[in-house]
């Protein structure tokens, strides 16, 4: 796979291109690869994109989703702007949430 884009310090990539990279299809250790930082540091990215997604997929707002992950706003509009790029609906949100592990059990609130 050819990728174009080459980070200005290439022991530091931006959250978005490990993301979007992450959903193009290479594996954790491929990006880590290409792009210089560790796998720890791929994985890492890819577990707080899952659960920004996850809070969205239970509806909660910007300033909730700041609150209870402490991230930085900036940040967290480019996870959601991915979001909305990537999935658009609650099912292809839940389809990805399934393939990173959320059970179908776990997306449905109990009564």
């Amino acid at each position: 796979m050819l990728w174009i884009w080459d980070p200005p310090n290439p022991y530091i990539a931006p959250t978005w291109f490990v993301i979007e990279l992450a959903l193009a299809g290479p594996t954790t250790k491929e990006i880590a690869h290409r792009i210089h930082p560790t796998e720890e540091a791929v994985d890492k990215d890819i577990r707080a994109f899952t659960r920004v997604l996850l809070l969205r997929y239970y509806g909660l707002q910007l300033a909730a989703i700041i609150r209870v992950t402490g991230h930085i706003r900036s940040l967290l509009e480019k996870n959601l702007a991915l979001k909305q790029k990537h999935f658009s609906t609650a099912e292809a949100l839940a389809e990805y949430l399934n393939q990173q592990g959320v059970s179908e059990k776990e997306l449905y609130l109990e009564a």
